[in-house]
């Protein structure tokens, strides 16, 4: 690691509290064995990487993390949220096995061994982090698979480890930090029961003395105008939002196998289509993302027709300047994406105006508000809540979340980090995950899945790569006008309604006009039998007007022929 100033990334050392947040702690009491709650990463160096020595530069290192030496510790009865304690039997060779390939270390293998160490929860009597080291990948490289406990890092706060586990420059000088971590003795359980209370009461103070500084920075800011808009857009999407989403073919019960699988797009034809179409790179990979579920759900037979995918979008809510503390602080946005919309400029179009929707009318604060006053709850009952909730049905299809990483490549022990694939939970009916990571001008995205709810995720990430190559082709292939850019339509695949047909005068309708026409002029016996035939065809024609009341094109032609029956009558 170079030795850099104060505002570097890799020297700003990540902070942390003793006690569990109620974000943090959900974590721990909603996993499942079918619902691990970490998150983590598949990574690649170029290059092999001496495992000796690779350790005692991270020992050195982790010093400026002294979470990674602390495990969870719940309190008596639950009376509180639980801490993070000194791990007096802490041995860093546990948290980082090494493992062998077998020759000749294709992806395949690679993939196979990930599958099988992400799977299931963590040891909670050690601190919850490992970073697997994996020789003898094809190439003479080296992969690393890391899971750390979603109730120690975010998404954010996990980029922030990772700067500082990786150098900027392939041959930094050597340097000696400094040793943060302080050991103590866990406290014994009377003392923790009194300090669990004393937090929950503090905490209960600093929650609403938060929430009242948040209305009050509200209202000094308001403009009524701009308040109408967002109560506006709110009535018009909070319903939608609030529907159950319809399953997707990979929305169903988890058992906790995993299969993980991978793609790379570019940042920069992202970046290009953004410019030219509108919207954000967020955006973009959204609507990629949309053209794929579309896809994969007709693949497997399902109408698309009228339909939306529900995804639920992790937004970072870090103030500015807490980027490299640890712990969770992230809301999120409920966005709906199309699936039956195939002209790509058009899909991205109306995510577009969704996402922007749902940031103009703070949906995000307001659930980041709604989370931290459930966060009022008594420790008890969350973690009672968390051990027996279920759902009868998924809150949301999936989670796509995307990392900003990095733009300049990073290095361990002066081999290049080639790629680095990021891998969330799946589970409680979510099949399926995405999370994006974006690192040296290209975009890494991860699919976790459940082999239970999902046995094809490689055709899903086809699909992904697919849907992101049109986008691209049709951007590319646009006139630009005014900023935007116009696009040549791809026609929508839905069945069409039968077109209404004018249906022709028939010859025995001619006929039967004729018919009254030459009774007129004969004797009554004939005349009679005439009017008789007229109104049998009368009550045949009603019916088939009723039936085609609704036909527009029908309607009129029954409008004429009443109009000549008129005639016929007035005539007679």
């Amino acid at each position: 690691m170079s030795d850099r100033s104060k505002s570097s990334p890799v020297a700003q050392a990540p902070t942390h509290n003793g006690r569990l947040s109620s974000m943090d702690a959900s974590f721990l009491y909603f996993e499942r064995d079918s619902a691990p709650m970490h998150i983590g990463a598949l990574c690649v160096v170029e290059g092999e990487i001496e495992v000796e020595s690779y350790l005692k530069q991270v020992e050195n290192r982790i010093r400026l993390l002294p979470r990674f030496r602390e495990r969870v510790v719940p309190p008596p009865f639950y009376v509180g949220h639980p801490t993070w304690e000194t791990d007096p039997g802490f041995d860093l060779r546990q948290h980082m096995p090494v493992h062998h390939l077998e020759a000749p270390g294709t992806m395949q293998q690679l993939r196979e061994l990930t599958n099988r160490l992400i799977e299931g929860q963590m040891d909670r009597t050690r601190p919850l982090w490992e970073i697997h080291l994996i020789q003898g990948v094809s190439g003479g490289r080296t992969a690393m698979v890391s899971k750390i406990h979603h109730a120690m890092v975010d998404g954010v706060g996990g980029n922030a480890i990772m700067l500082a586990l990786f150098d900027l420059e392939p041959n930094p000088p050597a340097k000696q930090f400094e040793d943060r971590y302080i050991a103590s003795q866990p406290p014994g359980s009377a003392k923790r029961v009194g300090e669990a209370m004393w937090d929950n009461v503090r905490g209960q103070i600093e929650t609403w003395s938060s929430h009242l500084t948040k209305l009050t920075e509200i209202g000094q800011s308001a403009d009524l105008g701009a308040m109408r808009k967002t109560f506006s857009s709110l009535s018009e999407n909070v319903p939608d939002m609030m529907t159950p989403p319809k399953r997707l073919p990979f929305n169903k019960r988890c058992t906790g196998e995993r299969d993980f699988t991978w793609t790379e797009l570019s940042f920069g034809e992202a970046r290009a289509i953004r410019r030219s179409i509108g919207g954000t790179v967020n955006d973009v990979i959204l609507t990629a993302l949309a053209g794929a579920l579309a896809k994969y759900a007709r693949h497997h037979g399902q109408e698309t027709d009228g339909r939306t995918a529900s995804v639920m979008v992790p937004v970072n809510v870090r103030p500015e300047g807490e980027t490299g503390n640890l712990g969770n602080l992230v809301s999120i946005l409920p966005v709906r994406v199309p699936l039956d919309i195939e002209d790509p400029s058009m899909r991205l179009q109306s995510v577009r105006v969704g996402t922007r929707t749902l940031k103009e009318s703070r949906v995000a604060e307001g659930v980041s508000m709604m989370t931290n006053l459930a966060s009022a709850v008594p420790a008890p009952f969350q973690a009672a809540f968390g051990a027996i909730a279920a759902s009868p049905y998924p809150l949301f299809n999936l989670v796509c979340t995307n990392v900003p990483g990095p733009q300049i490549p990073l290095y361990a022990q002066g081999k290049r980090l080639g790629c680095y694939y990021p891998i969330v939970p799946v589970g409680f009916e979510m099949g399926v995950c995405c999370a994006i990571f974006s690192y040296a001008q290209t975009l890494y995205f991860g699919l976790n899945s459940d082999v239970g709810a999902c046995d094809d995720i490689d055709v899903l990430r086809d699909f992904l790569d697919e849907s992101f190559a049109e986008l691209s082709a049709a951007a590319a292939g646009g006139e630009p006008e005014s900023g935007r850019i116009t696009l040549r339509r791809v026609p929508i695949r839905r069945p069409k309604a039968p077109a209404a047909k004018k249906k022709a005068p028939s010859k025995t309708s001619t006929k039967k006009t004729s018919t009254k026409r030459k009774a007129a002029k004969k004797g009554p016996a004939k005349k009679k039998a005439a009017k008789k035939k007229a109104a049998q065809n009368k009550a045949g024609k009603k019916a088939v007007a009723k039936k085609s009341v609704s036909n527009p094109a029908a309607k009129k032609a029954s409008q004429v022929k009443a109009s000549k029956k008129k005639v016929a009558r007035a005539s007679s």
